[in-house]
This record gives C-alpha cells, sequence and structure tokens, in this order.
C-alpha cells in the first residue's frame, strides 16, 4: 500500500499540538493553578479534598484562552449578622446559631456594640401605673380614730354597768378629738369635720352616761328599799331593826335579864343523811324586853364535843317563849350527838313599853301520801299589821311528849284587827296520835 503524500487529500490531519506550558513568554498572562495544587499556601476544605481533574484530551488548535478552574463544593451560606456585629464561629458539623432577635432589616443601620435594646426589664414609660403618685395635703387619721371610739362609746352608753366602759371610751375619744381638731382648724391635720362630729358624738355619749347613772341609781335603791321591807315588814321610813313603840334602852329602864333555853330536838332529815333538823323553844322573860332581829347560833357536835357544823337562826325573842327551827346542813357521817345555842348576848336588849305579841289557835293536821300539814288561826297586838308579817313555828310531839319533827309557816298580810291564818308542812307523814303546838313571832 502506498503512503499518500503530505497534504493529500487522504492524508489524517496532524494531532493538535497541546498548548505550550504556562510561564511561556509568547503565551500572555499565566492561569491560576488549580484549587488544591500541592505545594501551593491552602487550608484543607473541611468538606474533604477537591475531585481529582480529568484527564486532558486532544483539542484541535485553537486560539489560546484562560482555562476555566474546576467548580467547587458549594460554601455554606452565610448567618445573618446579629445585632450587634457578633456572631459565633461556625463547628464543623454544627448548624449555625439563628440570630436571637431575627434577621435585620437590609440597609437598616445596625447598633454599635453594647447598645441596649428594649427587654422584659425595660424602663417603665411614662405613666406608669405601678409607681406611687406623692401625698399630698394634711392627713385626718386622728380625727377618724377620734370618731370611732366616740361611736363605739356611745353604744353602750345607756346599758347598765356597760356604761361606765361607754363613758371611759368617750373620754379617750374626746382627748383625741380635741388635738385632732385643733390641728385641723391650724391647717396641719385634715378632716376638721369628722374631727367636729367625733367632739360631739362623745360629749353626747358623757351626757347619755350621766342621765342613765342617777336614773340607775334610783332603781338601785328603791329595789333595795322594797328588799328590805319584804324582809323586815316595816316600810321604807322605818329602820327594819326597830319594832313600833319599841324605843332606845334608856338608863332609867330596868335592866334585862338574859334569855334561856326551854327545849332542843334535832333529828336526821329523811332525804339526806348528811343533814340535820333541829327546833329550839327559847323564853325571854322580860316583859318589857326584846332581842329584835337576834342571831342566835346552832350548833350541832359529835360526842367527844367536836362541833361537826352550825346554822345561823333569827330570832325576835319577843317577850314569853317562842320558837325557831331550820336545818344544819353538811354534818358529815359522825352522827349528831348533841345540840347547844348560842343566845344573844343580854346587851342587845331593847327597852320598849308595849311590846307585839303573837297567839295561835284553831291548829288542825291533814296528811296525804307524802306529807302533813298543820293549819291554824294567829292574832298579833301590838303592830302595824300593814308593816310586819307573822312567822309561826309549829312543833310534832308522839305519845310520849318527845318532839319528833318541826315545820315553818307565814302570814304573809294580816287584816286590820290583826288576824290572820297560817299553814305549815311537814314532808312526812305523821303518825297517828302525834299532836302538834305553834308559836308566832312577830
Amino acid at each position: 500500500m502506498s503512503t499518500p503524500e503530505p497534504g493529500s487529500p487522504e492524508q489524517p490531519p496532524a494531532p493538535a499540538v497541546p498548548p505550550p506550558p504556562p510561564g511561556t513568554p509568547d503565551d500572555g498572562p499565566a492561569a491560576p493553578p488549580p484549587f488544591g495544587t500541592p505545594g501551593l499556601c491552602s487550608m484543607p476544605s473541611p468538606y474533604g479534598p477537591p475531585a481529582a481533574a480529568p484527564a486532558p484530551q486532544p483539542e484541535p488548535v485553537v486560539a489560546p484562552s484562560a482555562p476555566v478552574p474546576p467548580p467547587g463544593p458549594a460554601a455554606p451560606a452565610t448567618p445573618p449578622t446579629p445585632p450587634g456585629g457578633f456572631l459565633p464561629p461556625a463547628v464543623a458539623g454544627v448548624p449555625p446559631v439563628p440570630a436571637p432577635y431575627g434577621t435585620p432589616t437590609p440597609g437598616a443601620p445596625s447598633a454599635p456594640y453594647g447598645a441596649p435594646t428594649a427587654g422584659p426589664y425595660a424602663a417603665p414609660p411614662p405613666g406608669y401605673a405601678g409607681a406611687p403618685a406623692p401625698r399630698s395635703g394634711p392627713r385626718a387619721g386622728l380625727a377618724i380614730t377620734a370618731l370611732v371610739l366616740a361611736v363605739l362609746g356611745l353604744l353602750p352608753s345607756w346599758i347598765p354597768f356597760l356604761q361606765y366602759v361607754g363613758a371611759l371610751l368617750a373620754l379617750v375619744a374626746l382627748a383625741v378629738g380635741i388635738p385632732a381638731l385643733v390641728g385641723a382648724v391650724r391647717g396641719t391635720r385634715g378632716g376638721k369635720g369628722v374631727a367636729v362630729a367625733a367632739v360631739a358624738v362623745s360629749l353626747v355619749a358623757l351626757l347619755v352616761v350621766g342621765v342613765t347613772h342617777v336614773a340607775y341609781a334610783g332603781i338601785r335603791q328603791d329595789f333595795v328599799d322594797g328588799f328590805t321591807q319584804g324582809w323586815s315588814g316595816a316600810g321604807s321610813d322605818v329602820d327594819p331593826y326597830d319594832y313600833p313603840a319599841l324605843t332606845d334602852p334608856t338608863p332609867d329602864g330596868p335592866p334585862a335579864e338574859p334569855v334561856e333555853v326551854v327545849e332542843v330536838a334535832f333529828g336526821q332529815e329523811v332525804y339526806d343523811e348528811t343533814s340535820w333538823w333541829y327546833a329550839v323553844v327559847i323564853d325571854n322573860p322580860n316583859p318589857e324586853h326584846s332581842f329584835p332581829y337576834s342571831v342566835l347560833e346552832i350548833q350541832a357536835l359529835a360526842a367527844d364535843g367536836t362541833v361537826l357544823a352550825t346554822d345561823d337562826a333569827y330570832s325576835s325573842a319577843s317577850s314569853g317563849v317562842s320558837a325557831l327551827t331550820g336545818v344544819i346542813y353538811e354534818v358529815g357521817d359522825t352522827p349528831v350527838d348533841r345540840v347547844e345555842v348560842v343566845l344573844p348576848d343580854v346587851a342587845e336588849a331593847r327597852y320598849a313599853t308595849d311590846l307585839p305579841a303573837v297567839s295561835t289557835s284553831d291548829l288542825a293536821a291533814t296528811s296525804d301520801d307524802y306529807s302533813t300539814t298543820v293549819t291554824g288561826a294567829v292574832t298579833a297586838t301590838g303592830v302595824d299589821p300593814e308593816m310586819v308579817y307573822v312567822q309561826v313555828v309549829v312543833l310534832a310531839r308522839d305519845t310520849d311528849g318527845t318532839v319528833v319533827g318541826a315545820a315553818r309557816g307565814w302570814v304573809d298580810e294580816l287584816a286590820a284587827d290583826g288576824t290572820g291564818t297560817f299553814d305549815a308542812t311537814f314532808y312526812e307523814v305523821m303518825e297517828a296520835g302525834t299532836t302538834y303546838e305553834a308559836y308566832g313571832s312577830a
């Protein structure tokens, strides 16, 4: 086979001549070396070594041009700069931290470093409601205190006994209200009207206390007089310890003789074993002396003479024979051996020209299943029927004449002629054959 001639149509084109190496004087500016060329100062890529450049292919001879570097990996997006211009450095494998205050508006001036921003502790706006407004003007606390105390003093000012508490509160209110009023007049304190009201209410409360005190004092005195009248049978204008026609002892009167004990009886109560009843018959031998409202002490004694208990009995001890009865309580379990009577002193006798006298009559006894009642009539002389009351003591004697019981009754009202009726009850049924005797005193 013959070899074609150069330049003939059958001859293939000659291979392209590779471009001259960089740096030849005829090639113009040198192209930059590809990224990652060894020997150059470069930082290792955080995404690994770059891919190897493909092997050069024969290219036709063309005009030299600057080679295009191979595309490298896309650079990560740069996070927005937060206010203040500070952003923490990126760490390999950690996504960037988003800006805490949002992305700034493009073109807006950034705040200088360290400039304060509005936050939860920002300064309150003007007119903040939490700020207390400064007080102005004088205060009225003293006047209000005085008014409250005055009202509290007025409320109980008309109630007995509590009125004194009201008076104390009113005085305190007055002591507080007057300085409050003076300060209000001078302008150093407020509440002038309240202070005036406090002083006025305090004065009213004190006035009410004074009026009610006088009124209640009169009522109490009337009550005491009525009680004394009911106890003594005398009017409020009469000494309860004086009898009508009874005068004070005089040196000219005859000397008085002492009162004597005629008979003493006692026994154990059926309803209480620690209580003992007693009956004492006394005799006043003085025809012109009496022992009005004298106290006789009744003593219950044991066998060895020990006083087990006592009781006080009251008697007028008019001239002649009279009786008294009662109960000695809380004697205890020791039996009573005897009863003794401490009589009034003879110095207590009063001389009189006309002593009162009381007689009894028409005694009758009736019994039921639980008790025996004795009724009778009385006649009083030497007394004012409207001023005294009569006491009657009834003694019950068995067939042997021994006192086996005693009862007491009263005549609350006498007729104009000094007569009346009475009844006395024994709280046990008396046996058949029991006799009764009654002693009256005024």
